[in-house]
């Protein structure tokens, strides 16, 4: 028999009998359809044993692990379990223990000390309402993430532990590279403790990666001045969210966009500022992704300094009441924002215009996708001179933005605040690497002024009555995969070229509102 059980995304409903399990030294069972495991399976040579993504799992049998004793790699991320079986805390060459994402997982017991050789304990997506204080024993940790249960009304919070670990937990890992505390934002416990853990944290000289959260500026500043580990560059990687966070009924980003703020490998989000401080500047300058939510003194992000966002790839804008552009008075001899791909602006009431002056060559280069929502005072995105730049820009989604007249603006049709002053008289404008467009409720939208669509192959429009008219060729309409739109404005559109309608019919396709 294999040395190896590997049944992934079988679509088992039974798990394989005991004896297959007998002489395996992995055995691989992810993403099936079973609800039971074996009472006491014998393994005496299992060293890895991956049950994650087993929707159904909801119950570990309590001998389970009985048989196991040589297992040092052990998944049960994404199951339903609510409890871990006596069992599992035998295993005392266990290094790795994977539960991530069990949602129904509240506790995790005192025994969990017995564990004395895990070096990687993830916990990352559970429901704890604390961490026992037992966990100390885990002296050769390395890794450790953990998510804490997020009160969802006054009577349960009311009953939850008083702390969310005791003192000296952290700081009693000096092993430990990788740290994850992720809590949810109406959690109190969290501000009562931040400053004690932050000194604990700020202690751990090996520290690579780390995701926390800062509630107060002057929790960031005590880390950033004491940690060796951050002054040496050790820290790799970051996840730091800065300030008290929100959590709204309606979230004004989308889901995905925060995924890609999230997944980056240094990523700085600051809530509810008023200044610049001088922390966030320090963090800023290592960061690749930016998220600034309702900063409300915050009149142009430039004021963030230039020179301290050239590692940027990603930047988020929310809900900034005061933001009027991003880049204001740019020096037409200064690269801005080169290295920036993704730049996602969302509900910036007062947003005039993406930048104010003209760029260098070379300024948003790298840029491969444009979000604009909700950005109700905007009345263009770009002037040509910014476009010769975007030879790299694929994806451009704007939506409900009600002043929005144009897309493209030559640069003398503004002034020095970013308002139109002349009507547009065109200038030939093309997007190279465009592939998908997407243009919803702009019911002031008059003019695109992109003349050639050379590489598209998405476009759909939703609610823009003054549009009659989109600029394309015949070599344009080749690699168009789709078009979508409302019929009637379908039939209304004016085209350049006679025989685009007949050739884009085969394409178009009707769109409705909740189609988005």
């Amino acid at each position: 028999m294999s040395d190896n059980m590997i049944r992934v995304n079988a679509q088992l409903r039974k798990v394989p009998s005991p004896d297959e399990w007998e002489n395996a030294t992995e055995i691989s069972l992810m993403d099936n359809q079973f609800s039971t495991l074996p009472n006491n399976p014998n393994c005496p040579n299992l060293v890895s044993l991956f049950l994650q993504r087993n929707p159904n799992l909801r119950v570990i049998p309590s001998s389970f692990f009985d048989s196991m004793l040589n297992l040092t790699n052990l998944d049960l991320s994404k199951t339903r379990i609510r409890t871990l079986p006596k069992s599992l805390f035998k295993l005392k060459r266990l290094q790795v223990l994977v539960i991530r994402d069990c949602e129904h997982l509240m506790t995790l017991p005192s025994e969990i000390g017995l564990l004395t050789t895990l070096e990687v304990l993830d916990l990352q997506g559970t429901e704890l309402l604390n961490l026992p204080d037992t966990v100390t024993e885990l002296s050769k940790l390395k890794s450790l993430k953990v998510s804490f249960f997020g009160p969802r009304n006054q009577s349960k919070r009311n009953n939850l532990p008083r702390k969310l670990m005791k003192d000296g937990l952290i700081s009693s890992f000096p092993l430990l590279e990788e740290l994850g505390l992720f809590l949810h934002p109406d959690d109190r416990r969290w501000i009562v403790s931040a400053s004690d853990i932050t000194r604990e944290v700020t202690r751990l000289m090996l520290l690579s990666a780390i995701y926390f959260r800062f509630p107060e500026l002057e929790n960031l500043d005590y880390f950033l001045q004491g940690s060796r580990a951050w002054k040496n560059d050790v820290v790799k990687n970051f996840n730091f969210i800065v300030g008290t966070d929100i959590k709204r009924v309606v979230p004004l980003v989308t889901r995905d966009v925060e995924l890609l703020h999230i997944s980056s490998e240094r990523c700085l989000r600051f809530v509810n500022g008023e200044t610049i401080p001088r922390g966030v500047v320090e963090v800023l300058k290592r960061a690749n992704s930016f998220y600034l939510e309702h900063h409300i003194g915050m009149c142009y992000l430039s004021k963030f300094g230039i020179d301290n966002m050239d590692e940027l790839r990603l930047c988020i804008l929310s809900d900034c009441p005061k933001a009027r552009a991003i880049i204001h008075h740019a020096d037409d001899r200064q690269v801005i924002l080169p290295s920036l791909e993704y730049l996602s602006l969302n509900s910036l009431w007062n947003l005039k215009s993406i930048v104010v002056g003209s760029v260098c060559e070379g300024s948003f280069g790298a840029l491969r996708c444009l979000t604009v929502r909700t950005c109700r005072k905007l009345s263009f995105v770009f002037t040509c001179s910014m476009v010769r730049n975007l030879v790299n820009l694929e994806e451009l989604v704007i939506m409900d933005c009600e002043s929005l007249k144009y897309i493209v603006i030559q640069d003398d049709m503004i002034n020095g605040y970013g308002d139109i002053t002349a009507v547009n008289v065109g200038e030939f404008v093309v997007l190279p690497c465009l592939k998908v467009v997407k243009l919803h409720y702009l019911p002031n939208l008059v003019g695109i002024g992109i003349n050639a669509w050379p590489n598209v192959e998405y476009m759909s429009f939703y609610n823009c009555p003054k549009l009659k008219k989109v600029d394309m060729t015949a070599d344009d309409a080749v690699n168009v995969k789709e078009i979508a739109a409302e019929k009637a404005w379908w039939e209304s559109v004016e085209w350049s070229e006679p025989a685009l309608p007949e050739r884009l019919d085969r394409v178009f396709t009707q769109i409705q509102h909740g189609d988005f």
